[in-house]
């Protein structure tokens, strides 16, 4: 009888479903993939600061921080119909994955403007290897 099938969240019928990511893959096109992402500024308090690559942080540099792709991945970051090409230079803290990048001030004030520090969200198209 219906009453003895018990659903619950991730499960159907006895078959445990794969959770569902917070941040889905919007579209792949010619190869690129593009997701969604809150992006958010470094604090002025890391500049000069190492970062993963051993690299000190530079305000003026168009990086960004991301656990999502290896240090080293180039990346266009698009907002508004603007968009920054970009290098993941560091990591952030582990809640963060799947969820954000941490911009430079360069890469924000290009993307917003120089608004004010907040969380914008942004699509993030990763290139395919030789592209850029």
């Amino acid at each position: 009888t219906l009453a003895a099938l018990s659903l619950s969240a991730g499960t159907l019928l006895g078959a445990t479903l794969p959770a569902l990511p917070e941040v889905q893959q919007v579209r792949s096109y010619a190869g690129v993939s593009v997701t969604l992402r809150t992006m958010s500024v470094y604090s002025p308090k890391y500049i000069g600061r190492k970062m993963a690559n051993g690299e000190p942080y530079d305000p003026k540099a168009f990086t960004v921080a991301s656990n999502d792709w290896p240090l080293g991945t180039k990346l266009t970051i698009v907002r508004a119909g603007k968009s920054v090409e970009v290098k993941v230079t560091d990591r952030m803290a582990k809640r963060f994955s799947g969820k954000r990048v941490d911009a430079s001030q360069a890469v924000w004030d290009k993307l917003t403007g120089k608004a004010e520090p907040g969380l914008r969200k942004v699509e993030v198209q990763i290139l395919p290897q030789g592209r850029l």
